[in-house]
């Protein structure tokens, strides 16, 4: 009996939608931890997180949907499972809006790490790459609708490498700085417990484990994988989702976990360490020294 052609694309994008479910759960545990443990936190951060919500759950109800139609409704017809669909190609434009708040949410810890002429540099680079990252996802869609079939995918190789190639290089700088941040001498003497504490520092809350996704999903697409790579790009969403929420809750633990000296008013000293100083508050009198 001959494979049925959902073997090639379709059983990659149904690896890639469990995980990418699962992701969306743990997801919405940190939102609810979040929102329970940080009531105090920035307007800013409150919007991006509420943003990063609202995208999340509506590219994986795309997902979903495309999934039922393809695997529920259309199992037996070849040639739909052979082409794509309205519903496939707005997924990588919602990816791309995820992408582009998590990165900007990283970009805004590095401006508050550097300083002078490194920072103006750094920023501007970063947002011409975030820009471009969130332009190629929308053209991404709109060559997906242009060549319609998945066997003629080699075709948008230019936007799906600026999407992907323009992701690796952002976040590796956003990676490199935050790294950089951690051995700086007023965080030298912060160490991990535990190998999995370290894991979670050195990946998850320095943006590092997004950039090791994006360049195996865009080896796997040059490579013409015969569509392994759709399993990395319909879990990417909430990859970047789970990191910066990793960083909005882990704050409480690394103070009491991996802070060398422990007080009752280390509070802002120590996410001044992580997340950089606030500006409004840095010569305010009311805070202890």
């Amino acid at each position: 009996m001959a494979p049925s052609p959902a073997t090639a694309m379709q059983g990659p994008m149904l690896l890639g939608t469990i995980l990418n479910v699962l992701l969306y759960g743990v997801f919405i545990v940190q939102v609810f931890t979040w929102y329970t443990n940080y009531k105090r936190d920035l307007p800013l951060i409150k919007t991006l997180v509420v943003m990063l919500l609202f995208a999340s759950t509506l590219e994986i109800g795309f997902i979903l949907v495309y999934m039922y139609e393809c695997l529920i409704i259309n199992f037996y017809n070849e040639a739909y499972l052979m082409t794509t669909t309205w519903v496939f190609y707005i997924i990588p434009a919602f990816i791309g809006v995820v992408q582009a708040l998590v990165q900007s949410f990283y970009a805004w810890r590095v401006n508050t790490l550097l300083s002078g002429l490194r920072r103006k540099i750094a920023i501007s680079l970063i947002c011409i790459l975030v820009a471009i990252g969130l332009l190629s996802t929308i053209g991404t869609g709109a060559a997906t609708r242009r060549v319609d079939r998945f066997s003629e995918f080699p075709r948008i190789a230019v936007p799906v490498c600026m999407w992907h190639g323009s992701a690796f290089i952002c976040n590796s700088a956003l990676t490199g700085v935050l790294l950089r941040s951690l051995f700086k001498p007023e965080t030298s003497s912060i160490r991990p417990r535990n190998i999995l504490d370290g894991l979670i520092i050195f990946t998850v809350q320095t943006g590092l484990f997004p950039v090791v996704w994006a360049i195996i999903n865009l080896a796997l697409f040059v490579a013409n994988s015969n569509g392994a790579y759709m399993f990395f790009s319909f879990s990417l969403c909430n990859v970047y989702t789970n990191c910066m929420m990793s960083n909005l809750n882990e704050r409480s633990i690394w103070k009491h976990e991996l802070l060398p000296v422990r007080r009752e008013d280390d509070d802002e000293e120590f996410t001044a360490i992580v997340f950089g100083p606030r500006p409004a508050l840095v010569d305010d009198p009311t805070i202890k020294r």
